[in-house]
């Protein structure tokens, strides 16, 4: 009989394992972790969100008006702990990629705010309508680092020598 309630014993505490384990394994989808990540580090009113969008909007209507110059404008850069212009040679190569590969449309994917100064606007801009078995990609993905410096948003650019791994913005080394 002892034996017996030993292995019942056993089994129980086997059975408590596996159950635990598969709850801990099951408490969140990957859509709920990615949502988790994506959650903002600080404090995020809707009137940021808001302000975010309607820059971003007005930065892509004057993308698809081709008033390049005055987008690039827009933008600005993270250096320092402040914000300052779009130094010229950034501005250029903005302005080269964006008279060299002009959208027909743009289209904000996501955003995401993480950091008061390291956030992320992706947006879509359709190079071309294409016909239905097209093969050529038609589409490209660009970045801004909105930035809030003082209470007031900035976009800045998502640039190749940028550091967002140490939460730094846009601060290009």
């Amino acid at each position: 009989m002892r034996k017996n309630s030993i292995w019942v014993a056993l089994i129980a505490i086997m059975m408590v394992t596996v159950v635990v384990s598969c709850k801990k394994k099951h408490e969140m989808t990957v859509e709920e972790r990615v949502a988790e990540m994506l959650k903002p580090r600080y404090d995020v009113t809707q009137a940021d969100t808001t302000e975010v969008l309607s820059l971003v909007q007005h930065y892509l209507q004057l993308l698809k008006d081709k008033q390049i110059d005055d987008a690039v404008a827009m933008l600005y850069f993270y250096q320092n702990d402040s914000i300052v212009p779009l130094p010229k040679r950034l501005a250029d190569r903005q302005k080269t990629i964006f008279y060299t590969f002009p959208g027909v449309r743009y289209n904000v994917e996501k955003m995401a705010f993480l950091t008061p100064i390291d956030n992320e606007v992706v947006y879509l801009t359709t190079l071309f309508d294409k016909k239905e078995n097209d093969p050529r990609p038609n589409e490209m993905r660009f970045v801004l680092k909105p930035i809030r410096i003082d209470g007031k948003w900035y976009l800045t650019v998502a640039d190749s020598p940028t550091s967002t791994i140490n939460l730094r913005g846009t601060e290009i080394k």
